[in-house]
């Protein structure tokens, strides 16, 4: 069985998405202690309840179009209809954009009610607000590496999250130790994550333009045909897996909104280490799910 390319490749890729995903993950627990050091537990627990209340938001809206990208992109992609595939492309980053700006909006407006109600600090509605910034690219993000898992880029990915995750840690390093405040510390986290953004969609379209190369006329009237199945696959994609996305941040918020921001830090640190052998296992799901689109396309009708 080790001789067939089609296991020899998808342990390939798990291999390339497990060991980013383990420095990364290494990487992550060093940015924690180091953050908590120089922040204090105090400060550490308002990073945490804010990160939480603005993660909370956007898995609450996000619809998972990475799901939908693999199945459909992929799935054409194995066909041949490059330029369906395209068109399918196009969709999900404008439906990306508009539900990054969304969360965005909520948050802005749902702002002053965390900062008194979870953060217990309501002049840290600004703060709430400055790091909602990353959700212009969260969303963009998870259909950019669907594309590179579509087009067996693994290694571009596990590049790419070692990378961010080693920048991440050295801007968060030196400005943490360098002001010892919160504000500049969200600051230099939407400033990686905008960055982090762009490259990971130049990464995305450049696999997709270089793999959906055949020609022909790829608008999105393509698609009218197939919305149908689309957004009934996306929408049942996205109940099905929002209560388990809220649920790893709506601890955090439960223990802030009863305790002070110091118990919330405390708790996020131990939770960040439990996790950390629960994320090495992401590899084998990403690296499966795009065979088993490219399977059920070569299955006869």
């Amino acid at each position: 069985m080790n001789g067939d390319p089609r296991v020899q490749k998808l342990l390939r890729n798990a291999s390339y998405l497990f060991s980013g995903n383990a420095l990364a993950s290494l990487c992550g627990f060093a940015q924690a202690i180091v953050l908590a050091r120089a922040l204090g537990t105090d400060g550490y627990g308002l990073l945490a309840v804010v990160i939480a209340f603005v993660t909370t938001v956007n898995q609450v809206v996000d619809i998972r179009m990475w799901e939908s990208v693999t199945r459909f992109v992929g799935d054409d992609h194995a066909r041949g209809d490059h330029g369906r595939a395209r068109a399918t492309v196009k969709l999900a980053y404008l439906v990306d954009a508009g539900t990054g700006v969304l969360a965005f909006a909520l948050v802005a407006a749902l702002a002053p009610f965390a900062a008194g109600r979870f953060v217990h600090h309501p002049e840290a509605a600004r703060d709430v607000v400055l790091y909602a910034g990353t959700l212009f690219v969260a969303t963009v993000n998870d259909t950019s590496m669907a594309l590179l898992r579509v087009f067996d880029r693994f290694h571009w990915l596990s590049i790419e999250r070692v990378a961010s995750a080693v920048l991440r840690l050295a801007a968060l390093w030196a400005v943490a130790a360098s002001t010892g405040a919160l504000t500049p510390v969200l600051a230099a986290y939407v400033a990686v994550e905008l960055a982090r953004g762009a490259v990971l969609l130049a990464l995305g379209l450049s696999a997709a333009r270089t793999a959906l190369a055949a020609p022909g006329p790829d608008h999105l009237g393509l698609l009218r045909g197939h919305l149908g199945e689309f957004w009934r696959f996306t929408a049942s994609n996205a109940a099905t897996n929002v209560l388990t996305l809220v649920t790893r941040q709506l601890d955090i918020l439960i223990l802030s909104a009863v305790s002070v921001p110091r118990e919330a830090g405390l708790y996020r640190m131990a939770k960040n280490f439990g996790q950390l052998i629960l994320r090495l296992t992401d590899p084998v799901y990403h690296a499966i799910y795009p065979e088993l689109v490219r399977l059920d396309a070569s299955a006869p009708a």
